[in-house]
């Protein structure tokens, strides 16, 4: 059980940039209430899959491990800062607007 977890935390993170882009770039899913809520179970996946990945090398005493771990760190914090923010990034506005108030 504990190597599949692993191993399905591994592929989501890899998966993750293009999951991100396939949620951002739906249109129909960009109901009030519906896309901040994909937002936030996005970024709580995300902190799921890091520490199920690197819980035993976090907590454990090898110096070398927790700077490999500090370094996945840095790799996914981005990817679940943008997760959370993509929700509030406005849709499109029409060029025939912006041109408006030229």
């Amino acid at each position: 059980m504990d190597q599949a977890a692993r191993r399905m935390s591994y592929l989501f993170l890899c998966a993750l940039p293009f999951v991100l882009l396939i949620v951002g770039g739906v249109r129909a899913l960009r109901i009030p209430g519906v896309y901040p809520s994909i937002g936030v179970v996005l970024f709580a996946a995300i902190l799921l899959a890091a520490w199920i990945l690197g819980a035993r090398t976090i907590s454990s005493h090898w110096a070398e491990g927790r700077t490999i771990a500090l370094a996945g760190t840095l790799f996914v914090v981005p990817w679940a800062v943008i997760s959370l923010l993509w929700v509030t990034l406005p849709a499109r506005v029409p060029a025939s607007l912006i041109l408006a108030f030229d």
